[in-house]
């Protein structure tokens, strides 16, 4: 929470150093932390728990007594807030809780998308594919749209492939609707049950969005979108690492103009960098 001394609504609180502001209807009055204090605000009712910033940390407003005419309130000062770790309910759209199994928090988005913090990547897109694209598909960047990436399946064999960026991890994006993308971190519930857990997998040069745990062979670009961490027909589990596959003259010191069978390639001094020449130049 934020506090502006000159935008102060009745009932909130600012720390002004070594005391507490209280905002009333009539002013801001001064309120010492070092005890309890009562003030006028027969809205608020025992066993009530207030938050409010301070400059050293979160503060906790313990609402102790109150009547229609004043309020006990204990105030303390703490440095960390504590999740229940035994927690392991359904999480909803803009909800935190400690994930046990992860050892970190989860955030709750729309289409029942969770973050785990710290340990996976999203990002947003916009899907202009055309049809849903589904929990477990390959997406590339094809463009912008809505000020968001635009996001299509790319294929190994296309020039699509160099765009590879990520997993798509909510159950669909409808076409022209925006949703997550996984770009590095678990992406959960897929069928993996054709591979063994720990395959490498690669984005198909066949389908388009399709993965596969066959590597594809030159000149499709072998793209590694990542690797098997469950193998379950429903419960599937992968982790997500997109690597692009490079070619030659993806290399920053390498220049090949107009490729022909037999040419080598030699270094030329004058331009620092590597070209292709005819084999015996």
């Amino acid at each position: 929470m934020a506090f502006n001394l000159d935008n102060l609504s009745r009932g909130s609180f600012i720390n002004g150093g070594t005391v507490w502001r209280y905002a009333t209807t009539d002013g801001v009055a001064d309120i010492q932390t070092t005890d309890y204090f009562s003030v006028a605000w027969p809205e608020m009712h025992a066993g009530d728990i207030i938050l409010a910033s301070t400059a050293n940390g979160l503060a906790v407003l313990d609402v102790k007594s109150s009547d229609k005419d004043s309020v006990s309130v204990s105030i303390s000062v703490t440095s960390s807030i504590q999740f229940d770790t035994s927690g392991t309910g359904f999480i909803g759209e803009g909800q935190i809780s400690w994930n046990e199994d992860d050892q970190t928090l989860n955030i709750g988005t729309e289409n029942d998308t969770v973050v785990q913090v710290g340990q996976e990547v999203l990002m947003i897109g916009r899907n202009v594919s055309g049809t849903p694209l589904l929990n477990g598909e390959i997406v590339f960047i094809s463009g912008a749209s809505g000020e968001r990436p635009a996001i299509d399946r790319p294929q190994a064999n296309a020039v699509s492939g160099d765009s590879t960026i990520g997993i798509v991890t909510q159950i669909s994006i409808e076409d022209n609707a925006s949703g997550f993308v996984t770009l590095l971190g678990l992406v959960r519930d897929i069928d993996t049950s054709a591979w063994n857990e720990g395959d490498p997998l690669w984005l198909s040069e066949s389908v388009a969005g399709a993965v596969t745990n066959i590597r594809p062979d030159p000149p499709d670009r072998a793209i590694r979108m990542g690797f098997v961490v469950r193998k379950h027909v429903d419960s599937g589990v992968i982790f997500a690492r997109p690597i692009p596959g490079l070619s030659v003259n993806d290399l920053h010191d390498v220049v090949i103009t107009n490729p022909n069978d037999g040419d080598i390639i030699t270094f030329d001094s004058a331009t620092g960098t590597w070209v292709n020449e005819p084999q015996g130049d």
